[in-house]
């Protein structure tokens, strides 16, 4: 069961994070895991929360719509909530959709749901365009409390088309760039 899922101890390695800081290259194809900055001193706030310990949850926007965003490194697809899904109905009527789609979950379970084109997701420090999501009722949205308020699981198939993002446990501090900004910012610096 999925509640069985979210007490099981390590079960992608979570605990190892604690006070460290995930450094994701996706150009150089590469992943470190590092001490955590919280001990240098600098203007940035806290952007993160964890929720049930190590959950990276980061307040955004779905367009117009404010969302829960759950930053998951072990999920391929983005999943919309049901909350989520009604609210962008009202917001966007016109939202392209195609029904039953189906994903499998990692305890196998599959699910069937909407494919939704996404309006602009804002992370706070990036923006990203074109995005897909499944709506769908997933287990885990009950596990990780968050059925009562509109919520986005931001798996790899998102993370992927920055050029690179960390996720500091330490500091909680989420940062990102995307790639085409990267490319910018090197022809002015270089």
């Amino acid at each position: 069961s999925d509640q069985g899922l979210a007490r099981e101890d390590g079960i992608l390695g979570a605990d190892v994070f604690v006070g460290r800081r995930l450094t994701f290259d996706i150009a150089g194809k590469s992943v470190k895991v590092e001490k955590s900055l919280r001990t240098i001193r600098d203007n940035r706030r806290s952007n993160l929360r964890l929720r049930n310990g190590m959950l990276a949850e980061i307040n955004g926007q779905i367009g117009a719509v404010r969302a829960r965003l759950m930053l998951d490194t072990g999920a391929q697809k983005c999943i919309v909530n049901p909350k989520l899904e009604a609210r962008l109905k009202q917001a966007y009527p016109r939202m392209l959709r195609l029904e039953r789609a189906r994903i499998i979950g990692v305890t196998g379970q599959e699910l069937v749901g909407s494919l939704l084109a996404l309006p602009e997701i804002d992370m706070g420090i990036v923006k990203v365009r074109d995005a897909t999501a499944i709506a769908a009722d997933a287990p885990v949205f009950r596990v990780w409390g968050l059925e009562d308020e509109p919520a986005i699981i931001i798996g790899v198939e998102l993370l992927s088309r920055l050029s690179g993002f960390s996720i500091d446990y330490g500091s909680q501090y989420f940062d990102a760039q995307v790639a085409d900004l990267m490319a910018t910012n090197r022809a002015m610096t270089g």
